[in-house]
């Protein structure tokens, strides 16, 4: 991730995708669609606005490393489009979800999917913590299946899910 991440900071527009799927474990569909507005409105609460998604739409934390990437790219479709409006698409281009395609594939080396990124973020919040009714709510899935998923996704059991928050909560 780290190096797909790095690659990525050649390009403003490419940057601000990869790190927010990274951030946040989105769809590439998500993150595709985004309007400017999903992304200027909540930057400043370091979070953004999936509002096109198959499950929910959401209010989605970010890191520090995605708000750096998406002011950026903010700044500049600014200084390209001064009019833009908060309804236009976020990376000015009609197929988003194929440009995030593109976007991992260029800089991981065509290793990567937009979906594996997805499952690694599950894995990786999971394992540092992250209650799973918070991992539930950052990706979208229902109160009912969140457990389902994210063992699905870390491909756990619910014993070993269960067993990890014993442990952690007992410590």
């Amino acid at each position: 991730m780290r190096e797909m991440v790095e690659s990525s900071k050649r390009s403003a527009r490419d940057h601000a995708i990869v790190t927010l799927l990274v951030a946040t474990g989105a769809r590439r569909s998500e993150v595709g669609l985004m309007n400017f507005g999903d992304l200027a409105e909540f930057v400043d609460s370091g979070c953004v606005r999936i509002s096109r998604s198959k499950t929910q739409s959401r209010i989605a934390m970010i890191d520090q490393a995605a708000e750096r990437a998406v002011r950026k790219w903010l700044r500049e479709v600014r200084r390209r489009r001064p009019s833009i409006s908060p309804s236009d698409l976020a990376w000015l281009v009609a197929n988003g979800p194929q440009l995030v395609g593109r976007a991992v594939g260029r800089h991981s080396g065509d290793e990567l999917s937009p979906h594996a990124i997805r499952r690694w973020f599950v894995t990786t919040v999971a394992r540092r913590g992250m209650s799973s009714a918070s991992i539930g709510r950052q990706l979208g899935w229902s109160a009912g299946t969140t457990n389902i998923m994210i063992g699905i996704y870390t491909k756990a059991t619910a014993s070993d899910l269960l067993t990890d928050e014993y442990r952690r909560l007992m410590r």
